[in-house]
């Protein structure tokens, strides 16, 4: 009863139960890799990972170039630290 659910549930994502059904007799560990890869191709979810990949990429360049704006600030010999902690907060 369960197994011809798993083989309707995969059916309708165009993953071929009979070569799973060999694969987990043979190679179970690789037969699962794929099976995952092939649900999260049909899912999406690889787009979402790349697009989290990206967002925490321009997140990280965000605060680099902040950082960098506040060792210019404070670096700069001619301005008092009063006007550093001002321009630093203002970044």
């Amino acid at each position: 009863q369960k197994i011809k659910q798993a083989d309707s549930y995969f059916s309708q994502f165009g993953i071929p139960t009979e070569a799973l059904q060999a694969g987990f007799q043979t190679n179970p560990q690789g037969t699962l890799s794929d099976l995952v890869r092939l649900v999260m191709e049909q899912t999406g979810l690889p787009d979402s990972r790349q697009n989290v990949e990206k967002i925490s990429k321009q997140i990280e360049d965000m605060a680099n170039e902040r950082d960098r704006e506040i060792q210019d600030i404070m670096d700069d010999p001619f301005t008092s630290s009063g006007s550093k902690s001002e321009a630093v907060q203002k970044v």
